[in-house]
C-alpha cells in the first residue's frame, strides 16, 4: 500500500524528497496523520512513524493542524 512506498522511500532518504522538508512532505504528512488518527496503525512503518513525528513537530503542520502560534 501507500505506506510501504513511504517507508521504502524514507529509507533512502530523511524527506519525501530528500534531505529537506517541503511542501510534499507538509500534503502527505497531513494525510498520515489524519489516517492514524482514524485508526490505521504505523507500527508495521517504523520509518513513516518517526518521519510523521518530525513533520508533526514543524510549525508548519502545526499551523495546518490549528496548533500554530
Amino acid at each position: 500500500g501507500y505506506l510501504d512506498i513511504l517507508e521504502a522511500r524514507l529509507a533512502e532518504r530523511s524527506f519525501v524528497l530528500g534531505d529537506k522538508f517541503s511542501l510534499v512532505d507538509l500534503i502527505i504528512a497531513c494525510g498520515v496523520a489524519y489516517g492514524a488518527m482514524c485508526g490505521i496503525p504505523l507500527d508495521r512503518h517504523e520509518r513513516v512513524a518517526k518521519w510523521l513525528s518530525v513533520c508533526q513537530s514543524r510549525a508548519s503542520f502545526k499551523n495546518e493542524w490549528g496548533g500554530g502560534a
